[in-house]
């Protein structure tokens, strides 16, 4: 029957528009969305230092590994912020998931520098929060 969806078909309104109803985004998708960008950045950033560092001290194959671990990491982060802006529902999951990451492995730093792990473990705080928000719940059609 013409217009109705085919088997196969995505028939799920989010993927051709924003929000139902032409609606914004809730700021608690731009939050997430934001920090796992910023997340992937500081990823970038630290991949490229590792590749520029692998020269200086001998290991040139365990630097050089680091870095590509840290720059395709930073490629999954920016794939699943794309995701969630894109609303897709299995991507606030993963955005638990790593941010709960995020939590463990900045509250292990305490240790060695405290500002730095009150930073991260904040961010990732931040991220479970958000992404665990109603108006996050909503505009991804969970609730």
């Amino acid at each position: 029957m013409p217009g109705s969806p085919q088997h196969g078909d995505r028939a799920d309104h989010r993927s051709q528009y924003p929000l139902p109803g032409g609606a914004r985004r809730p700021v608690t998708v731009w939050v997430v969305v934001a920090l796992l960008g910023l997340e992937a950045l500081t990823l970038v950033v630290l991949g490229v230092s590792a590749l520029l560092a692998a020269g200086g001290d001998g290991q040139v194959g365990g630097s050089v590994v680091v870095a590509v671990f840290l720059l395709v990491l930073a490629l999954i982060l920016g794939a699943l912020a794309l995701s969630l802006w894109r609303l897709r529902r299995w991507a606030r999951g993963a955005c638990v998931a790593w941010s709960i990451l995020v939590v463990l492995v900045g509250g292990s730093q305490f240790g060695v520098n405290p500002l730095v792990a009150t930073l991260i473990v904040l961010a990732g705080a931040a991220g479970v929060f958000a992404a665990s928000a109603r108006p996050t719940r909503e505009a991804l059609g969970i609730d």
